[in-house]
C-alpha cells in the first residue's frame, strides 16, 4: 500500500485500507516457500522491485492472477504480470 501523506495526498491509510478491504475480486492468500521463492527470483531480476512488492507480485502470480493493480509506474515493466496501473483511470484533477 502507497503512503498518501508522502506523496501529499489528503487521504488518510485507514480509508485506503477500507476500500481495498471493501473492493470486490481482491482476495488475501497465506504467504508460504513457494511464494516467497517467487519473490526472491522477482528480486534477483528486477533490481528496483523492492521485498514487499515482489511479494504480492508472488503471491499473484502462484494464484493465477491474470493482473495486478498498483500506483506504481514501474510495475508496467513487470513481464510476467499485466499490471494495471490506478492513476490512469483516475480524472486528472483527483490525482495527487
Amino acid at each position: 500500500m502507497f503512503d498518501p501523506f508522502a506523496v501529499g495526498c489528503p487521504v488518510s491509510p485507514v480509508s485506503t485500507a477500507s476500500f481495498y478491504r471493501g473492493a470486490r475480486g481482491i482476495s488475501l492468500f497465506p504467504m508460504g516457500p513457494a511464494t516467497c521463492e517467487i519473490a526472491a527470483r522477482l528480486r534477483a531480476k528486477y533490481n528496483w522491485i523492492r521485498t514487499p512488492d515482489a511479494i504480492q507480485v508472488a503471491s499473484a502470480l502462484q494464484h493465477g492472477a491474470e493482473l495486478i493493480v498498483t500506483n506504481d509506474d514501474r510495475w508496467r515493466r513487470l513481464t510476467e504480470i499485466q499490471a494495471v496501473i490506478l492513476m490512469d483511470f483516475m480524472e486528472p484533477s483527483t490525482r495527487c
